[in-house]
This record gives C-alpha cells, sequence and structure tokens, in this order.
C-alpha cells in the first residue's frame, strides 16, 4: 500500500515520492510552474496531493536527448534532490498539466522503497555546513557585493528580484539563490545541489558572479559604442 510508505506528518517525511527531472536542477527558495509531461509524473504528483501535498524533486545525472524521454531507472538519478510543496495545479489549454511548487529544502535518497507505480525513497536531511571564520564572512561579503553589482549592469531587471536578493539571511540562501537565476553549466548546477559545505559553494558561485559581472560589463560598453554610432549617424 503506498500510503503506508509515506509518512504523513511533519514538515520532513520520513519516505518521499520522487519525481524525476529529466533537464531541470531546482534549488531550496524557488517558486515555479512545472510542466507534468510525463503519465508517471502526473500520477506521483496527484497521489501526493492526497497525501501531503509534499514531493520530492530530482535531476537525472544525464541529460535527456530529443524526444520524449523514457522513465529514469533510480540509478540514473542524483542522489540529492529538493523537497517542494506543491501550491497547486493548472489545466494547460494543450492538454498537459502544470505543477506550481515551491522548493524547500535539500534532502539526500537513502533507498528506494518502490518503484512502481512511481518512484518512493527513504530520505534524510543532511544539514548545511558553515565554518564561521573571517576568510568565509570575507567570501561572503564579496560575494554578496558582486551580485549587487551585477544587477546595477542588467537593465530592466525585475524589482522584485532585488528585493528577494536583498532579503537573503546569509551564505547558504545566497548561493541557492545565485544558482537559481544565474547561468551556469549544468554540471555546475547538480555540484552546487550536491553540496552541503557552504563555504564551497559560495567560491563556486562567487566565480560564476565574476564571469557574469564581467560579460555584463562587456555588453554595457558594446551597448554604448552602439549607441554612440547611431546617434552620430543620425547627426550626420
Amino acid at each position: 500500500d503506498d500510503k503506508g510508505l509515506v509518512q504523513l506528518a511533519g514538515e520532513r517525511p520520513a519516505n518521499l515520492i520522487i519525481v524525476p527531472l529529466d533537464e531541470h536542477v531546482l534549488f531550496p527558495g524557488m517558486t515555479l510552474p512545472m510542466v507534468l509531461g510525463s503519465q508517471k509524473s502526473r500520477e506521483a504528483i496527484e497521489f501526493a496531493m492526497s497525501q501531503g501535498p509534499l514531493i520530492g524533486l530530482v535531476p537525472r545525472v544525464e541529460p535527456v536527448g530529443e524526444g520524449e524521454p523514457a522513465p529514469p531507472l533510480p540509478e540514473e538519478l542524483l542522489d540529492m534532490g529538493v523537497i517542494a510543496r506543491v501550491l497547486k495545479i493548472l489545466n494547460l489549454p494543450d492538454g498537459n498539466r502544470s505543477a506550481v511548487v515551491e522548493c524547500q529544502t535539500r534532502f539526500r535518497i537513502e533507498k528506494f522503497v518502490r518503484k512502481e507505480p512511481f518512484l518512493i525513497a527513504k530520505v534524510d536531511y543532511p544539514p548545511d555546513t558553515y565554518d564561521d571564520t573571517i576568510e568565509n564572512k570575507a567570501l561572503w561579503r564579496a560575494t554578496r557585493m558582486s551580485l549587487q553589482e551585477l544587477f546595477k549592469e542588467i537593465p530592466g531587471l525585475p524589482e522584485g528580484f532585488n528585493i528577494a536578493a536583498a532579503n537573503l539571511e546569509g551564505p547558504a540562501q545566497l548561493t541557492d539563490f545565485v544558482a537559481a537565476h544565474i547561468d551556469l553549466k549544468r554540471e555546475d548546477r547538480l555540484e552546487l545541489l550536491k553540496g552541503t559545505r557552504v563555504e564551497e559553494r559560495l567560491r563556486m558561485v562567487a566565480e560564476a558572479l565574476t564571469r557574469e559581472l564581467e560579460l555584463a560589463r562587456l555588453a554595457g560598453r558594446i551597448r554604448e559604442e552602439i549607441r554612440e554610432k547611431v546617434e552620430k549617424t543620425q547627426r550626420d
């Protein structure tokens, strides 16, 4: 009986219904719609809605190719994911369904206890660790400043984005925010999701922010050069 495998009480159940992610890598703090493309995903979400409604979102280790992917085997999934609350289910015009999910915290898969009709896993919740040293404080401050500088270089950024960034409570939240919103290689996203040592995640996102800031400044100079050329042409 599936219901006997899913602990109903608490915000961190011992067992979770697992919904595989073919391409995306999600992080705590994200709220977004997620198209339920496969029948198994729809069945898993619908069952979770009747129980909690908490699910585990776990990315594939390797991204899928073109065409509709086959359901992944347990060994094809990362052993880390994010627990998410299903806020609502939406019917789409093309006949598909979409789930709006709120990602909350990391979990680790200990073992799979059910594979059909959908995956159910026994999980634990490894805590983040952070050494509160002067060096790490400096790294946290430098990373936060780089993020603020990047915002200044990006025109038309939604105000809500700046507000969310300004209210990040600590280095762990900062790393998840950057991982969720900055352009990163998929393998880097997987490493950031797997990592529970916050200072290691900070170093990764600090490097990513430095690269993005350099690109944004270069793009800004190019835009300014083009604007000056257009204005000169118009005057002539």
